[in-house]
């Protein structure tokens, strides 16, 4: 574990692409044992919505127009789209695409109803996790709890409450949104949004008539042990874990 907590720290104030804290310092309120994580979170969660951008503008403005600039020398520009498959979840499409080059070439793209994920940490930062079983690679893996929307324009946050209720069990009092990420961005568009949830409440899970999982706890100095040594295997479970012991002060 000290091997990859020394190989993996990141600077005090990097990866997460916020400004240092002006009110709180993680670190050292991760080390005072005189206010408790619920409070800390809350703190977190005023001065660092991974998502508001606000003091960031000019880094935003400058990342808008290279995205402009590369979109015009890299982009491609669908010229037609065959449906192959219409699915309850998925959707196939088989594009024709038109290159920067002038030539044209063939997109087979997955279009994904989107979906959200949620890293839940007790107040002695245990994470609630589950195994369950994916018929596509035919193994029982461990995933934190995760679910598709209901529709694409289903809030996110709405959404992730449902499915960690129903899954775990739990409520959450304080989220936080860790941003987004895009599993297979070369052949779908599956979005996930992630989630911090802390301030949890247990209560009785919900699963569908269909649905098995088991879920477990497990020390989030643990977990980050687990992924770094590849014994978890799941990208969003990777993502999201690695992004909420940053911000918690574990790496």
């Amino acid at each position: 574990m000290e091997i990859y907590r020394i190989n993996y720290r990141m600077k005090k104030h990097d990866a997460l692409d916020v400004q240092p804290f002006h009110k709180h310092n993680i670190r050292d309120e991760h080390n005072n044992h005189k206010k408790g994580r619920h409070h800390m979170m809350k703190d977190i969660m005023k001065d660092t919505d991974i998502n508001n951008h606000n003091s960031n503008n000019h880094n935003i403005n400058d990342h808008n127009i290279r995205n402009k600039e590369e979109l015009e020398q890299l982009g491609e520009r669908a010229v037609s789209s065959e449906d192959i498959f219409d699915g309850f979840i998925l959707h196939v499409k088989k594009d024709t695409v038109a290159l920067p080059n002038g030539n044209t070439a063939t997109r087979e793209i997955i279009r994904h109803i989107g979906a959200v994920c949620v890293v839940p940490v007790t107040k002695d930062n245990k994470v609630i996790m589950e195994r369950q079983f994916r018929y596509p690679i035919d193994s029982v893996i461990t995933e934190i709890p995760a679910g598709k929307l209901d529709s694409r324009d289903e809030d996110r946050l709405s959404a992730i409450k449902r499915e960690l209720r129903e899954e775990t069990g739990y409520i959450a009092d304080d989220w936080l949104n860790m941003g987004v990420y895009y599993p297979a961005p070369a052949y779908s568009d599956e979005k996930i949004d992630m989630y911090l949830a802390r301030g949890l409440h247990k209560g009785e899970r919900e699963l569908d008539e269909d649905e098995f999982l088991n879920i477990y706890e497990i020390p989030i100095e643990a977990l980050v042990s687990d992924i770094m040594s590849g014994r978890i295997t799941d990208g969003k479970t990777q993502v999201a874990v690695l992004k909420a012991a940053k911000i918690l002060g574990v790496l």
